[in-house]
């Protein structure tokens, strides 16, 4: 997987959470591809001649039955108060499959891309004529000679995601720390009643950072999964923000006398939906996955 989103490993399949665990919706992401079983043989056919051959085969991109059941029994050992469970293969965009076969000598053929049905099998069908060392060369994939036949598939993973946060706490001590104070030049032996101006908004932020550090102002995170760092991040500076004009408004607007005994309250909630997208992409070798030597025979025509 060239880029691939949080989630847990349960068996041999990741994991991504559709939402909060506790509702159970969880979705897949496929593994290795593979070629698709008719009876247990693969779906594979090669025409071989001394002219050249022809292939036709066809391809899927999902879990087997017994690894989705590992699955299934490795999340609920993981989340055993799961009431409800729901595991279904992810839902790609754009799922696509190449085979590149590879010669002893030449270039390689690249056949494809082939668009695959979707959900839930993502099955991809290829055919095509083949020169003859191409045809040599796949010959010897089915025979389990490795690096000759690869499949290879590429999809796009989009997920809606959240996210929400809440910055709440008492300011009170910052505005108290910020409160202008009276100047105590004589004049004529009288104090003049004028009032340092009021902090300025860059120190309200400073002092908005003072108070998450000490633990006045308390910033609640909760945020999906996959939520983007940047709308996260972009989401907590709001909050901050909206607490340091809070703060300013408050030394600003005439509540320094209150604020000289009193609390000053603040609370802010957030909230909201993001799409984030994922290039997924996965490949196997054919003749790996035959090492054992029961691949198809090719035929003569």
């Amino acid at each position: 997987m060239s880029d691939k989103p949080n989630g847990f490993q349960a068996g041999t399949v990741v994991c991504v959470p559709l939402g909060p665990v506790s509702a159970g919706e969880i979705a897949y992401l496929p593994g290795a591809p593979r070629l698709d079983l008719d009876d247990g043989e693969p779906r594979i056919t090669l025409v071989h001649g001394p002219d050249g051959g022809f292939l036709a085969c066809e391809t899927v991109w999902h879990a087997t039955d017994a690894e989705l059941a590992a699955a299934e029994r490795a999340i609920l050992s993981r989340h055993p108060d799961l009431a409800l469970l729901d595991l279904h293969i992810a839902d790609l965009a754009d799922a696509e499959a190449r085979l590149i076969i590879t010669p002893e000598a030449g270039e390689a053929l690249t056949i494809g891309p082939e668009m695959s049905s979707g959900s839930p099998s993502y099955r991809a069908l290829f055919s095509a004529s083949l020169e003859p060392v191409e045809a040599e060369a796949v010959a010897a994939a089915l025979k389990g000679e490795p690096g000759r036949m690869i499949l290879e598939y590429r999809a796009a993973l989009d997920l809606q995601e959240r996210v929400a946060a809440e910055l709440a706490g008492d300011l009170g001590a910052r505005a108290r720390a910020l409160l202008p104070g009276p100047d105590e030049t004589r004049s004529g032996g009288r104090p003049q009643p004028e009032c340092d101006p009021a902090p300025d908004l860059d120190a309200c932020r400073a002092a908005i950072g003072d108070a998450l550090e000490n633990g006045e102002l308390v910033l609640t995170r909760r945020h999906s999964a996959n939520a983007p760092a940047a709308a996260r991040d972009a989401m907590e500076a709001e909050l901050r923000e909206a607490a340091a004009h809070r703060l300013h408004d408050a030394l600003a607007e005439g509540e320094t006398a209150a604020l000289a005994v009193a609390a000053l309250g603040f609370q802010r909630k957030a909230a909201r939906t993001v799409f984030v997208s994922f290039a997924l992409h996965d490949s196997a070798d054919l003749a790996q996955a035959r090492h054992d030597g029961t691949g198809p025979e090719p035929s003569s025509p």
